[in-house]
């Protein structure tokens, strides 16, 4: 207990550094008039003189000591400027050094080993990490993007240190960089251009193709209808002679019906006659006689033309 404005309060700080063994008890009895405290345990003897004036309140520092990524060394805790405590502008990474090693400390240097830290990487970590007494923190196949390393000390009387902070940037690898998506966007549009222009020479190819066929087909059909023109003047034609034909037979039938008729009207003028009357070819060949020849010369026609 402390007492002060009158009253008492209770004033734990003093035995924060003695909370680690609960198990192992004390007991205690005032040695002196100054209020002086003997705590026995199984460790050993405490004194606490509660009027000496002890700040257990002095401000510390957190300290980011080395970064490593792989092999190498990329900050070994020298600092130019004040500033650069608290804040640590760090190196742009290639890809291929994503894995990173960070080692901090306290700058309090009672009771080291007690110190507790906590830590979180902006960029990747949602949270603050518990508190512990580990003094390295590793991150493995970070990707690409810009990081801030944070961490931050308490000592064992709970005054917490100052946040210390290390940027980082980790470029991309080089298939997702900014030149490759580039490449990849102009190697689509390419291949999207032979692509196309491969497809428009195939359709040219194939009308180029139609317009043949339909041209030799048109010439085919053209041929065709000519034959049939050609075959139906002919048929025309053949129609007509055979028209002209017909006419001519049915001309040269009525002439020779008509012949006939006259003919046959001459034999029987001639059959009834008392003269001689004979009909002959153009070549002097007897072809009939009438009764009168047959009465005149005594000889039938057939024998008239036999003697002939």
């Amino acid at each position: 207990m402390k007492y002060d404005a009158g009253k008492y309060t209770l004033f734990k700080q003093p035995f924060y550094k003695f909370n680690e063994d609960p198990s192992s008890g004390y007991f205690f009895y005032t040695a002196d008039a100054d209020s002086t405290l003997f705590f026995g345990t199984l460790k050993g003897l405490l004194q606490y003189n509660p009027n000496r004036d002890i700040s257990y309140d002095l401000p510390f520092k957190t300290l980011i000591r080395k970064v490593f990524a792989k092999d190498s060394l990329l900050f070994g805790g020298a600092m130019l400027q004040p500033s650069e405590v608290e804040y640590i502008k760090g190196n742009v990474l290639p890809y291929s050094q994503n894995n990173l090693v960070f080692q901090y400390a306290a700058a309090f240097y009672e009771d080291v080993e007690k110190n507790l830290y906590s830590y979180r990487l902006v960029g990747s970590d949602t949270a603050w990490s518990a508190w512990g007494t580990d003094v390295k923190k590793e991150y493995t196949n970070l990707t690409e993007g810009v990081y801030i390393f944070e961490v931050r000390a308490m000592n064992q009387y709970k005054i917490l240190g100052n946040t210390a902070s290390y940027w980082f940037r980790i470029l991309p690898p080089w298939y997702r960089a900014w030149w490759a998506f580039t490449l990849y966007v102009l190697s689509f549009i390419s291949l999207a251009f032979l692509v196309l222009k491969t497809y428009t020479r195939r359709l040219v190819a194939q009308k180029e193709h139609l317009e043949q066929v339909v041209k030799e087909r048109t010439h085919e059909i053209l041929e065709k209808n000519e034959e049939l023109q050609q075959q139906k003047e002919e048929i025309t034609q053949t129609l007509e002679i055979v028209s002209n034909q017909k006419e001519e037979i049915q001309t040269q039938a009525q002439l020779l019906e008509k012949t006939n008729n006259e003919l046959e009207k001459l034999s029987i003028v001639a059959s009834e006659t008392d003269s001689a009357v004979v009909i002959m070819d153009s070549a002097g060949n007897i072809e009939w006689t009438n009764k009168g020849f047959e009465r005149l010369y005594g000889l039938l026609t057939d024998e008239s033309i036999k003697l002939r």
